[in-house]
């Protein structure tokens, strides 16, 4: 990317956010954190460009990982928190004010569709809602009430849900038992 391009970047965008691209520690951070992934120093250099072209709105956080990726050839798995870590140390008004310019420039620029960014963390999707099939609570409700779930086939499903305790069989009087012999 030429430097005619980039000052043409930086004269377009808000004061406030130009200022605090100028002005921050930001190339620092990516440092630390190239040096903690043991990155090479082309492979720093690389990651601190991504992150650059990130704050000047050319790309959204997608494709500055996957510029990452293939230009330093550091892996999508260990790229993806190295930048979700630089994020992390912005103010969340100039992650929204990078979202907005990116999404203001790229529709200006009809290229792509307006683009929301995200955090890498809402990125992931929501688990599938299992139903509820019981609870400890109905557990004891049913427990207190003297009957007992079991766990036969029928139970399972659904044909009998609860069964009554087994009841001591009644004594019959006409039974013979054998008595011991005596000696």
């Amino acid at each position: 990317m030429n430097n005619d391009l980039i000052q043409e970047r930086i004269k377009i965008l808000t004061p406030d956010y130009r200022d605090f691209i100028i002005n921050s520690s930001i190339d620092e951070i990516v440092k630390i954190i190239a040096q903690e992934e043991r990155l090479s120093e082309e492979q720093t250099e690389l990651f601190s460009t991504g992150v650059g072209l990130f704050m000047l709105c050319f790309f959204d956080i997608d494709e500055t990982i996957n510029f990452i990726h293939s230009q330093a050839g550091v892996e999508k798995e260990i790229v993806r928190p190295m930048f979700g870590a630089v994020l992390g140390t912005l103010p969340e008004e100039i992650v929204a004010a990078q979202a907005a310019g990116y999404s203001a420039l790229t529709a200006h620029e009809d290229t792509e569709p307006e683009a929301v960014v995200q955090a890498p963390a809402a990125n992931l999707t929501q688990p599938e809602v299992v139903p509820q099939v019981r609870t400890m609570a109905d557990d004891m409700e049913n427990a207190q009430s003297g009957q007992t779930y079991t766990s036969t086939q029928d139970a399972i499903l659904g044909n009998q849900q609860y069964n009554q305790p087994p009841q001591p069989p009644e004594p019959n009087p006409q039974t013979n038992v054998p008595q011991p012999p005596q000696s």
